[in-house]
């Protein structure tokens, strides 16, 4: 180990001094052997953590090793998820770790290995370490993994209480109606692409049933747009990468959210100022308060 300390710290000496040399120069080149340094740097370092773990190794799942630093899985893995998980598991069992863009990642596959983990209190895992990049963009601050557990627990109460039997039961009507105007336009012939339709059709049919009638007047084909580019926020990008990069697909999600976020508030304060009482999703938070 003591070895290993010594190859780290004569890695830096020479990064260090080869950085200096390149300061002088062109500051793209800089910027690259900056950033390639860092990278060869981190990769060594896990390197050597995985080294240090010697005979504990035998408690750790099996680890699938990758040859390029930091990315590491993370370009087999996007492009296509299920066959590498697939792979993974018939090779390795249900339990195994890799890495993708410096993290490393463990996936348990199966009923008996899940059981594991959705038994697990969240003491011992954290859900919002893991999912609070990912949801926070699409639904905002103070809500879902942006906060505390234990305020999460009490938001879910609250839609809880706004989803019983006796609402279902109201909702069933309005989803016929919605399907019989939406349908009533296609006509006897041609051709609809199903997957788009009945994307549409769920968001008129949800925004009706939960937001109330208000929300739902206010949708047309351009706010159905801004719902969906807020979806297309939850991908495996948005889960691994920083959310200020300049993605097309983060820029949309930014774009839906401010636009609906717009819609709501407008809804909301109209709602607020008025002594009527709606029999919605909506009217059920705006009326639920912490304990």
């Amino acid at each position: 180990m003591a070895a290993g300390a010594e190859t780290m710290l004569n890695l830096m000496e020479a990064g260090g001094s080869l950085l200096e040399r390149v300061a002088v120069g062109n500051p793209l080149s800089l910027v690259l052997a900056a950033s390639a340094f860092a990278l060869s740097l981190g990769y060594l370092f896990q390197l050597g953590y995985r080294r240090h773990l010697g005979s504990d190794q035998k408690n750790y799942p099996p680890f699938i090793s990758s040859g390029i630093p930091f990315l590491g899985h993370a370009i087999a893995f996007g492009k296509s998820p299920i066959e590498f998980l697939e792979n993974a598991y018939d090779k390795y069992g249900p339990v195994f770790s890799f890495t993708m863009v410096g993290k490393t990642f463990t996936y348990l596959l199966g009923s008996d290995a899940a059981a594991l983990l959705f038994n697990s209190k969240n003491e011992d895992l954290n859900a919002e370490d893991v999912y609070s990049r990912l949801t926070t963009p699409v639904f905002g601050r103070g809500v879902a993994y942006d906060v505390p557990n234990a305020i999460f627990l009490e938001q879910k109460k609250m839609l809880k209480t706004g989803l019983n039997i006796a609402q279902f039961r109201q909702h069933v009507s309005v989803i016929e109606e919605e399907t019989k105007e939406y349908f009533k336009a296609w006509g006897d012939r041609g051709e609809k692409n199903l997957f788009e339709a009945l994307s549409e059709l769920i968001i008129l049919t949800a925004s009706h049933c939960l937001h109330g009638k208000e929300i739902r007047g206010l949708l047309d084909e351009k706010v159905a747009q801004l719902y969906a580019d807020l979806d297309g926020g939850f991908t495996h990008a948005a889960w691994l990468l920083p959310g200020w990069l300049p993605l097309p697909s983060f820029r949309r999600r930014d774009r839906a959210h401010r636009e609906i976020k717009k819609i709501f508030y407008k809804v909301i304060q109209k709602r607020r100022k008025s002594e009527e009482k709606e029999d919605d999703m909506l009217q059920t938070l705006l009326d639920a308060s912490y304990k």
